[in-house]
């Protein structure tokens, strides 16, 4: 994923305030096509995944970060249109309201 310099006033805002304590249980992120909100829900996830966060960053060597590198974390979901569809299906996000009710599997937080 690309990173672009206009997504870190964002990413530090949002980092420092679950930091402080005061993150939201949920985020609505939304911007034109191309533009890296991807890669800012992706870093934003890594770091609320990592169990040893260095700073801003996810330190990239814990078990949280290695399943996110691997793409395996089991308390990771995205949501994605099916193939050929511009909406979500109702299927698809029962799935993932029914699982974010679950506990964490690794103990931290679920994204």
């Amino acid at each position: 994923m690309k990173w672009y310099p206009w997504l870190r006033p964002a990413y530090e805002k949002l980092v420092e305030s679950y930091q402080a304590g005061r993150g939201h249980h949920a985020l609505l992120i939304q911007a034109l096509p191309g533009m890296g909100d991807e890669a800012l829900c992706y870093a934003l996830s890594r770091y609320l995944l990592c169990q040893q966060p260095e700073g801003h960053k996810s330190c990239g060597h814990c078990r949280g970060c290695q399943l996110m590198q691997a793409g395996t974390h089991p308390d990771y979901y995205t949501l994605t249109p099916d193939k050929g569809k511009s909406s979500l299906g109702v299927d698809a996000v029962r799935e993932v309201s029914e699982k974010l009710y679950e506990h964490s599997r690794l103990g931290g937080a679920k994204v």
